[in-house]
């Protein structure tokens, strides 16, 4: 089975350095790449236009566009953009969400960053890390990830999801919620869970997360294969 490249967008205010346990893991499985977004890592704020989630889009399909119908994986705000550069299988293959929403206004426990068993160092690295990019942000940024309302229903590839439970054991009730706020709209959606973890499951589990990840990634192509096949068949 042929593996495409995987393109892993970072949420608003954080960075590649966040995919760094995944990379470590499964780089040696998949074709892994994580650019920082505008604004963020490495890469400048643009001058001459607003930095925004339109712009971020543009800037994912341009990567998309050179690596030839990559696997996107979002996390936060990278899964939004993900929604909307990759919905048609002419600019990727499928999307992995990692804890990502069409839109903010969450239920709980999905509207909690961490949760009780978040380790305070752990904590407290991400939210110091997040609070030195947002400083450099512009305004435009988080402004356009608040009136954004992903039409899930224009996704035509096929979407899974890995999420942090919160500590909490019922995963079918966690389920539910999700597809409540417009997941359920996806063609086939399904949602699995990292234990013990919140929003960042990536930084919390590395271990759990990568093991997710691999699954979730052979899944989506598996899937992408058969709806083309499919595609095929249908054409007279």
């Amino acid at each position: 089975m042929t593996r495409p490249s995987v393109l892993l967008l970072h949420g608003y205010s954080c960075s590649s350095a966040h995919w760094a346990p995944a990379i470590a893991r499964l780089g040696g499985r998949w074709d892994l790449h994580a650019p920082d977004f505008p604004g963020h890592g490495d890469e400048p704020v643009p001058s001459g236009r607003s930095l925004s989630v339109g712009y971020c889009v543009e800037f994912v399909q341009r990567h998309a566009q050179v690596l030839g119908r990559p696997i996107l994986v979002g996390h936060s705000m990278g899964g939004m953009v993900a929604l909307l550069a990759g919905r048609g299988p002419a600019a990727a293959r499928g999307i992995v969400l990692v804890d990502a929403y069409p839109h903010l206004g969450l239920p709980a426990p999905f509207n909690r960053s961490f949760w009780s068993g978040t380790p305070d160092d752990l904590r407290h690295s991400i939210t110091q890390g997040m609070l030195q990019t947002r400083r450099r942000l512009p305004v435009s940024l988080w402004q356009s990830v608040g009136d954004l309302h992903v039409p899930t229903t224009q996704v035509s590839v096929p979407v899974l999801g890995i999420y942090g439970d919160r500590g909490e054991s019922d995963h079918e009730a966690l389920r539910e919620a999700l597809l409540s706020v417009g997941l359920g709209d996806l063609c086939r959606f399904d949602a699995r869970f990292v234990p013990d973890s919140g929003h960042f499951p990536m930084l919390e589990h590395p271990d759990r997360f990568a093991e997710a990840l691999d699954a979730a990634l052979e899944d989506v192509l598996r899937r992408a294969q058969g709806q083309g096949a499919a595609h095929r068949e249908d054409r007279p």
